[in-house]
């Protein structure tokens, strides 16, 4: 088994300003004052123990950036078999029509 394996994600909307930012949030609703714009979460599955998972080389759109969630560390190890792996993404963008 390869220790580098890479896996590539590409996100994309089905729609307009499906994924907004937390500023677009704001503009967009009447419900009051957001506290966050739209979030991606990756789930691994299943994932062995032992088994290391790095998040790196995200490549943004122009006016779209997505980082990874201060919450979320960039390197996660299955602790146990058959282990979950989360990896949350921030949304941010300058003009809901790039995105």
């Amino acid at each position: 088994m390869s220790a580098d394996p890479d896996l590539e994600l590409q996100v994309k909307e089905n729609f307009a300003a499906a994924l907004t930012s937390l500023a677009d949030e704001n503009g967009l609703s009447g419900a009051g004052t957001a506290t966050q714009g739209s979030n991606l979460l990756v789930l691994f599955s299943g994932v062995p123990k032992g088994v290391s998972i790095t998040s790196s080389a995200i490549t943004p759109d122009a006016l779209l950036t997505v980082a990874l969630d201060a919450s979320t560390a960039a390197t996660q190890t299955a602790a146990v078999a058959n282990a979950d792996l989360k990896f949350l993404f921030d949304v941010n963008a300058s003009d809901t029509m790039a995105i």
